[in-house]
């Protein structure tokens, strides 16, 4: 037996659908703050103590290098991650670009001629743009929490090292 979805079913559906896009991207943006946070504050820890203890062995800059890449490189894809998309469906009535390329006027003409047809092409490129971003921002946090655990490594053993030495004065 055949399911038949009329136009106004799709256009809840797909309403319901963009929503969860969007809350699948503002949680990556979400968890975006706390890594950026970790990787900040581990790099500030790494530079004072380095700059105020010093480094006396080949093992320690190679600890300190690793690290500070490490952060670094995880402190690019967050931001990578944070960035905004704004590339969205041309000519669209729910996009924020495409509804600001309009006049006020041009918009409401084309608001009051909407079919429930238009409206389903348009969420459904709506939801699969979303679907997009989503993809790249959660791409972009993975690698940087892999890079932070990454460089928990040799991060700790060398703050914990250069914590015991005395300051060089």
């Amino acid at each position: 037996m055949e399911f038949i979805v009329t136009d106004k079913e799709l256009v809840e559906w797909l309403e319901k659908n963009l929503s969860r896009q969007l809350q699948w991207i503002s949680a990556a943006d979400s968890k975006s703050a706390s890594i950026y946070a970790f990787g900040m504050a581990m790099l500030g820890v790494l530079a004072t103590l380095v700059s105020s203890r010093g480094l006396n062995s080949v093992i320690e800059w190679i600890g300190a290098i690793g690290a500070g890449m490490l952060l670094l490189l995880s402190l690019l894809f967050i931001t990578i991650a944070t960035l905004p998309r704004r590339k969205g469906p041309k000519h669209s009535l729910i996009f924020f670009r495409g509804v600001a390329e309009r006049t006020y006027d041009e918009f409401q003409s084309e608001v009051r001629k909407l079919t429930e047809a238009v409206l389903v092409e348009d969420y459904a490129k709506q939801c699969h743009r979303n679907a997009e971003i989503a993809t790249a921002k959660y791409k972009w946090v993975c690698l940087s929490m892999i890079m932070l655990y990454w460089a928990i490594l040799p991060w700790l053993p060398l703050v914990l090292v250069l914590l015991m030495r005395k300051s060089v004065s």
